[in-house]
């Protein structure tokens, strides 16, 4: 699954709010997530994947295992409701 979302924010700040992101799916879907620079894996059981943030846009590639395959429209709206109400929030 690939999500896209520009951004303005700037790279710090946008990093910032994919951290809260982090925070809000790490809850709820049992995940762990890492920084390698502008990179942030996120791992768990069934989704592997990252999310890359650049000056101006944020991208999600997250590949979800066979067990989760038939949720991915709510996973995925999970993720660009978190994504969207960080970015465009506050």
């Amino acid at each position: 699954m690939r999500i896209k979302r520009d951004h303005d924010l700037g790279l710090e700040v946008a990093k910032k709010r994919i951290d809260e992101v982090a925070v809000e799916l790490e809850k709820r879907f049992d995940l762990i997530t890492l920084w390698d620079g502008n990179r942030l894996q996120v791992s768990g059981r069934n989704v592997n994947g990252f999310i890359t943030v650049t000056e101006e846009e944020i991208q999600v590639d997250v590949r979800l295992g066979f067990a989760l395959m038939m949720f991915e429209r709510v996973i995925r709206s999970e993720i660009e409701g978190a994504i969207d109400d960080h970015l465009l929030g506050s």
